[in-house]
């Protein structure tokens, strides 16, 4: 498992470089002094949270401030999550070209995203990583 330090690394250098807002679900804050920690920016968990459904999708909403990026969206299953609490992608990364509001309406998280079911009341950590598209 020596890919998910990297990816740590990879997440903080691309938030350092990269220039988008997560406007929806509410993020933890923002702390420029701190965003380059792994993997929440240095912030503590937050109390204010969102319901998502155990089924179905949710949605995801970002200004982007850059022309061309790479979006991807990992869960945790953790309210402060270590590198081992990561599990795969809810989508594949993506490209995006053009500045502005990008909308992901229909987020779907499945149980197969892991092997541990989702209970209600399961406190679970969304996270958006974007990186600056060097093509």
């Amino acid at each position: 498992m020596k890919l998910l330090p990297l990816l740590y690394r990879l997440a903080a250098v691309t938030m350092v470089i990269a220039r988008f807002q997560l406007q929806y679900p509410t993020p933890r804050g923002f702390a420029e002094n701190t965003m380059t920690q792994s993997p929440c920016g240095g912030l503590p968990p937050s109390t204010n949270r969102n319901s998502l459904p155990l089924y179905g999708s949710f949605a995801i909403v970002l200004n982007l401030y850059q022309s061309r990026t790479t979006v991807e969206v990992l869960l945790a299953l953790s309210s402060d999550p270590g590198s081992v609490d990561f599990f795969p992608a809810l989508m594949k990364p993506f490209q995006v070209s053009g500045e502005g509001v990008l909308c992901l309406p229909h987020v779907k998280v499945h149980e197969k995203t892991s092997s541990i079911a989702f209970l209600d009341g399961t406190h679970i950590l969304g996270v958006v990583i974007k990186s600056l598209a060097l093509a």
